[in-house]
């Protein structure tokens, strides 16, 4: 008897069928390669991969007749048997004196994409017949006179998430070892993890460093470490976007030696020519605490503590004119990164969980390659201190490429929000505005939304809860706030039509979430009848 899962279930097309039919004989199917049509190859290749079929994977591999085989797209995650089965087929093919004649693969691709390949080969689309996937079916075969070369790129994407490698990754980099001069390991995007520093040298001297457009670096590292990484990131003539997570330097090397070593780093970055989205989240110049750095006599011992400071970050200094020498030292490093790091145009800059000086402040808003920008983040980088004159000029610069704008836990006071307001009506292009986390009053709450009227494009905005909206004792006043808000959003639909409006009250003195007006499953709920 027929289940409704068993209805809803597609059947198998006759293609499909005669796959099937034919990988049931193992040796029959090998034969039938040499003349199987060539529209025949992925559907059956994915029978073959689907069904375990090793065997006739790997003849399958040899003769591949299109010049990339997009293996990666077939699985959700690494299939070690059947990848090996692949590379085997490989091996296999270079031990060959004669070469298969239609075997054309110049490109071996283990990311999870180009699933559109096997969807077009496959029949699975609807309009598989239309004139535009006939037409991809065509771009897709490789012309007559194309032909295998060497080395064969293989593609991956690199993600390592602990301390040691995984099958996957040791497999694969075995294999790569063993083929050198055959074998072009080509990583798009790469993202470390706290690997010891010996591993993260060998996985880079094995790939083909031009090729890495993304890189995420999320380690702990001292300045020695960073600057021996540095070289290799200084190849990476293709970099497109960096993130630093969390990378602390090391104060354990002598003055002279942190300066050769700062310089190197600074050197590296010159090279970024193509670097467009720079990420840098809770960035620390130096590790340790600050205090029990120096010295009565002024001086750095090999073996005493290390010290931090937060991008310039001014902590409090009891030991004299050393102390400040060596801050204004580490003030320095910070301006020279940062002048290195905006020599090229950039379409997103994100400073997240760190704190600015004076000097990297006025940099970031006087720096013309922030002129294109698209997505501009400060969250959690305390602002309440400065002038808002550089970001009024920050602003001005990039009104008219700006689409996202994240403000969230600046620490921006009335005075400075309402300072940038006549700027921030003129960035037409917003999409995502984002000012929760900071101390706004409802007067200037209104005059904010009142300055979005040209801002027709917004799709998300996030404002905090006003400061009228809680008591003497900093808890939230529920039947306030939702009259507050309400009126604030009565204001806002006077001047445009909002599409996803959110405002967020201050953590709950009871559960420590927030509540998120507009938002059903917001977090905290403690006040809310039940």
């Amino acid at each position: 008897m027929q289940t409704p899962k068993d209805e809803q279930r597609t059947p198998p097309t006759l293609q499909e069928l005669a796959g099937r039919s034919l990988l049931k004989d193992k040796s029959r199917a090998i034969l039938a390669l040499e003349d199987l049509p060539i529209e025949l190859f992925p559907p059956l290749f994915m029978e073959a991969f689907s069904g375990g079929h090793t065997e006739v994977l790997k003849k399958m591999v040899q003769a591949w007749p299109f010049t990339r085989l997009p293996l990666g797209a077939l699985m959700k995650k690494p299939q070690l048997k059947m990848i090996r089965a692949a590379l085997e087929g490989l091996d296999m093919l270079a031990a060959q004196q004669d070469r298969p004649r239609r075997w054309k693969l110049q490109v071996l691709d283990l990311r999870k994409v180009h699933g559109n390949f096997w969807r077009t080969w496959s029949g699975a689309v609807v309009d598989a017949c239309s004139p535009g996937v006939m037409k991809e079916r065509q771009t897709v075969k490789a012309p007559p006179d194309t032909g295998p070369t060497l080395p064969l790129k293989v593609l991956v994407n690199l993600r390592f998430q602990q301390r040691t490698l995984n099958t996957f990754h040791s497999f694969l980099f075995r294999w790569v070892d063993e083929r050198k001069g055959l074998i072009q390991l080509c990583c798009k995007k790469l993202q470390m993890c706290p690997l010891p520093v010996r591993t993260i040298e060998k996985i880079l001297e094995r790939l083909d460093l031009d090729f890495i457009q993304q890189l995420d670096v999320q380690c702990f590292w001292r300045l020695s470490t960073l600057a021996t990484f540095a070289t290799y990131w200084g190849q990476m003539s293709n970099l497109r976007k960096l993130f630093f997570s969390h990378v602390y330097v090391s104060a354990y090397a002598s003055q002279e030696e942190r300066d050769q070593l700062m310089d190197d780093i600074t050197s590296q970055f010159a090279k970024m020519d193509s670097l467009r989205r720079l990420y840098l989240d809770g960035v620390f110049l130096l590790e340790g605490h600050l205090c029990q750095v120096l010295r009565e006599e002024g001086r750095l011992r090999d073996e005493g503590p290390t010290w931090s400071l937060k991008w310039g970050e001014r902590l409090s200094m009891r030991q004299g004119d050393a102390n400040e020498q060596i801050l204004q030292q580490a003030e320095s490093w910070v301006e020279t990164i940062i002048r290195r790091l905006l020599k090229t145009p950039l379409e997103t800059l994100s400073i997240t969980d760190c704190q600015l000086s004076d000097p990297d402040w006025n940099d970031l808003s006087g720096s013309p390659n922030l002129d294109q920008l698209i997505h501009l983040t400060l969250w959690g980088s305390k602002l309440t201190s400065f002038s808002p004159e550089p970001l009024v000029i920050l602003l001005e610069n990039a009104a008219a490429t700006l689409e996202t704008l994240n403000l969230q836990d600046c620490g921006i006071t009335n005075s400075q929000l309402q300072a940038i307001l006549p700027v921030l009506s003129c960035c037409s292009q917003l999409r995502v505005l984002s000012f929760n986390g900071n101390d706004i009053s409802m007067s200037v709450l209104s005059n904010l939304l009142l300055h979005t009227s040209r801002l027709t494009r917004l799709r998300l905005e996030k404002y905090p809860a006003p400061l009228e909206s809680y008591d003497a004792q900093g808890a939230i006043h529920p039947g306030r706030l939702f009259q507050l808000i309400d009126d604030l959003m009565e204001i806002l639909r006077d001047v445009r039509e909002p599409k996803n409006v959110l405002f967020y009250t201050k953590p709950c003195h009871r559960c420590g979430n927030w509540f998120i007006y507009n938002l059903p499953s917001s977090p905290c709920r403690c006040w809310l009848p039940a």
